[in-house]
């Protein structure tokens, strides 16, 4: 991850460039910053497994997500789950949709991750190009194969840098939203 030493924000529309020169190759990639649709809220409800009148159990939460996604824009998302400031997604935790996964109403999508009472939960939803979208499911589907006859041969994943360059250049929209959980 690369950070700006003087921090900025990006703008909707306009387009990124990336520039590296190592062993006197040049790699370079571009991303248009996209939209993100606004997340709506938050709320949570008790997982239907936990027993509230078990006196000796840990009641766990499911956290559920809320927003309008505009249909007649062809739109890819990237997201991100947080208990109490820690990203819950590992390297092989990605979680990415596109407007053929989700409906125009999305009405608690519930996220993949159970919470206890009093965790603070963010939830953030990244905006992605097409590129990037394709990426993250080149990755997934390399980490879920299983190796076996009817599996396809590994490969790396595709990718947006010149030159056979290994990796991404992404650029984000991020809307974010917080919840506790309380009871």
């Amino acid at each position: 991850i690369y950070l700006s030493v003087n921090p900025f924000a990006g703008l909707v529309g306009v387009t990124y460039t990336l520039k590296v020169t190592a062993d006197g190759v040049l790699y370079s990639a571009q991303e248009t910053l996209n939209r993100v649709t606004t997340i709506d809220s938050l709320t949570f409800r008790l997982d239907p497994g936990s027993d509230p009148n078990d006196l000796n159990e840990e009641l766990v939460y499911n956290v559920l997500l809320y927003t309008q996604e505009p249909q007649e824009t062809e739109d890819y998302y990237l997201f991100e789950f947080y208990k109490n400031d820690t990203l819950q997604n590992n390297d092989e935790d990605f979680y990415v949709a596109d407007d053929f996964a989700l409906a125009e109403s999305i009405m608690g999508l519930e996220a993949p991750f159970n919470y206890l009472y009093q965790d603070t939960v963010r939830v953030d939803m990244l905006s992605l190009s097409r590129r990037s979208y394709l990426f993250y499911i080149d990755i997934i589907d390399l980490v879920n194969s299983d190796g076996g006859t009817f599996s396809p041969p590994p490969a790396n994943p595709r990718t947006n840098i010149s030159n056979g360059g290994l990796g991404l250049f992404q650029v984000s929209a991020v809307s974010t939203e917080t919840i506790i959980i309380t009871e």
